[in-house]
Order: structure tokens, then sequence, then C-alpha cells
């Protein structure tokens, strides 16, 4: 008899605790590593110019003065439940840019992106991006998305500085 109030008891903690860890989902994380940063450029005669920072942090457009430009750096990688489930990647979207504390630049534009997966493949990739499963790694550093975009300058502004526009990047683990 009591045997069987043992394995009653089992049975009931067992049911108890079933919707609870069938409730939990994979969990992909992006981690910023290095921000995206245009450095400090002239202010044109006349008109506007374009700043692009590749997502490999070269710069070009515009008359550059001084300053640090880098293209913004993500890890992305799985955290929880990565090898079971039913999911077949991660979606990445850009939102909400603003120039925020970059003096004299008017926007921040076309955002463009790579992937190394985790296998150490690099390929482009447009935003939104559907990252595959297959491609996200399991720890920090195996998986990477670089980032880079265009900032406009226009000749009515009196100054510029260095600066580290400002926006999200968003990630959605599709099923």
């Amino acid at each position: 008899m009591m045997d069987v109030k043992f394995f009653f008891i089992v049975i009931m903690l067992a049911l108890c605790l079933l919707p609870a860890t069938a409730a939990l989902a994979t969990q992909v994380t992006l981690t910023e590593t290095q921000q995206i940063a245009f450095g400090t450029m002239e202010i044109p005669s006349s008109g506007s110019n374009s700043r692009v920072v590749s997502t490999a942090g070269a710069g070009s457009g515009g008359t550059f003065i001084t300053g640090t430009v880098q293209g913004g750096r993500y890890d992305i990688y799985c955290i929880f439940d990565c090898g079971g489930g039913a999911w077949s990647g991660a979606t990445i979207s850009i939102t909400g840019a603003s120039i925020g504390n970059c003096t004299g630049m008017t926007s921040i534009s076309t955002f463009t992106g790579t992937l190394t997966d985790r296998n150490g493949t690099t390929s482009a990739i447009t935003f939104p991006a559907t990252i595959p499963r297959g491609s996200i790694g399991s720890s920090a550093g195996t998986s990477r998305i670089n980032i880079g975009a265009t900032g406009t300058y226009p000749s009515t502004v009196t100054e510029t500085t260095s600066c580290s526009p400002t926006f999200n990047v968003q990630i959605t683990v599709n099923p």
C-alpha cells in the first residue's frame, strides 16, 4: 500500500511540473559588442554629404576629420532549448533609429549587415534578416552580425561632433 501512495505522489508531481516545462521556449540572444560610430565630419559647403560606415567599419563619403569610425557588432546565440523544440531560426530587425548625440547629423538610414555564422562563413544580409537555425551558435562569439549605416550631414549646421547614433536591434525566434 505504501508503494502505491509513493507512486501516486510521484505521478502527481510530474503532472504539476509538465505544464511549466512545456511552456518554456527556445531563447536566442543578441549582445552588442561594438557600437557603430561615424567620427567627426567636415560641414559641407553646400547641400549635404552622406557618410557611409560599412559593416567592416570603413567610412566613405563626406570629409572625415577625426574620431572613431566602426561598424556595429553583435553576437547572436541560442541560450535555452537550442537543440530541441520546433524553431526554424530568428528574425533580426532594426527600428527606432535616432541620431542621438550626433551634432550635425540629420538622419541615419540604409542599414546594411553581414552574418558570420557558427561555421565561420560570412554573407550579406538585408534587414529584416532571417537567420536560419543552423547558422546560430550556442555561445557568445560563435555567430556574429555586423551592421553598417548611412548618416547624412547638411551644410546648414554650424558644427559636427563624433557620434554614435542609436537604434533598436530586435530579435524574434521563429517557430
